[in-house]
This record gives structure tokens, sequence and C-alpha cells, in this order.
């Protein structure tokens, strides 16, 4: 984006045509299209319409034969242009992480954990996404460095690493945080007032 005017539509199209113009191919991949990508209506900004027609402008160009793949990612498909939706050729949806996932994505940051101790973690942590786990697991570790550090040193109860119930204070203090619902016995939690929708690839 730029804020000469005329510039930013100048750019985006540097883009696809550079991609254009490769014998090999290439993959452009938009995160966060929903940014230049709205609904068009009276209160767009002039400047987000004039790149989001050269959006569609650009799209509509490929040729097969170039072999240029177009990936775009939002959390907020409905507040995407109609007409930007249908240029696509696929729209997947990412869920929020089950319960096994949500282990596995746990162990990558607290290895030292045991499988009970990643069990418990990732059912406190139900309606979470995997971003949210990679920031309690980096919040338990810093909480526990503090400690260690104003014990002069010496770990607290014996624990080199964090402890698991350092892990499920943060994922309290998370879960208070993002108004995520706590879990309910028999009833899987939803995403309360507040969270982003799951991702989506179109």
């Amino acid at each position: 984006m730029s804020k000469y005017y005329g510039e930013s539509e100048k750019m985006l199209g540097k883009v696809f045509n550079t991609a254009n113009n490769l014998q090999d191919g290439a993959i452009i991949f938009l995160d966060e299209i929903d940014s230049l990508a709205t609904t068009r209506d009276n209160d767009m900004h002039e400047a987000t319409r004039r790149m989001l027609s050269v959006l569609l402008r650009q799209i509509d160009g490929f040729e097969q034969e170039n072999r240029v793949v177009v990936i775009a990612a939002t959390n907020r498909k409905e507040d995407l242009d109609p007409a930007l939706i249908s240029r696509f050729d696929s729209s997947i949806t990412f869920d929020l992480p089950d319960q096994q996932t949500r282990e596995e994505i746990t162990a990558q940051y607290a290895r030292h954990l045991t499988p009970n101790e990643l069990a418990a973690v990732a059912a406190a942590s139900e309606g979470m996404s995997g971003r949210d786990l990679r920031d309690i697991c980096q919040q338990a570790e810093r909480r526990w460095a503090s400690k260690v550090i104003r014990n002069h040193g010496r770990n607290p109860m014996g624990h080199e690493l964090p402890p698991p119930e350092e892990y499920l204070e943060c994922v309290k203090k998370r879960r208070a945080a993002l108004l995520v619902k706590p879990p309910e016995q028999g009833r899987r939690a939803m995403p309360g007032r507040g969270r982003w929708p799951p991702s989506v690839v179109v």
C-alpha cells in the first residue's frame, strides 16, 4: 500500500505481471484478503475500491498455460466481495483443532510433558486455535522463568521445566481473555464473542 494516488494499484499489478511472465509458473498467496477485497458498498474507501478492481481484472487475465496459482486466506469470508469469491475454483475451511490435534500441537512446544499431561492441557483448551496453544505454551515458559529468577535461580518445586499446572493456568487466563466458553460435559465448546471464525482459504 502507498500513500500516493495510484501507486498501490500499480504495485499490485506488478506482482501479477511478474508472475505471469515467469516461465516456471508461480504461486501468489494473498493473506488477510479481506483487508483489500471487502464487499463493495457506499462506505468503501476509493483506494480500496480501486485495489479490488485491479485484483479482479488481474485474476481474470491469467491464462492457464502460464501455470499461475492464486491462493487467498481470510478469517472473514462473509466480508469478501462476491465477485472475488466467484473467481476462485475452490474454498477450503480449516476448523479448530480437535482433542488429538491439540495434544500434538502442545507436544511441539512442551516436549517434556507426559501423554497424560498433554491430554489434560488439550482437554482444558477445547475451542482454541493452534495459535492460542502456541501462545499458552510460551506464556507458561515465561511465567516459569520469572518464578525461577525470583527464586534466585532455584527451580520452584524442584522442576527444571514448567509443570503442567503452569500450562493449565495459562489456558484459564487465555480463555478469559478470548471469551471462549469453557468445555462442558458432553458438549463441544464453541468460540464465544470476540473469537475469529476458522480460517478460510478461497
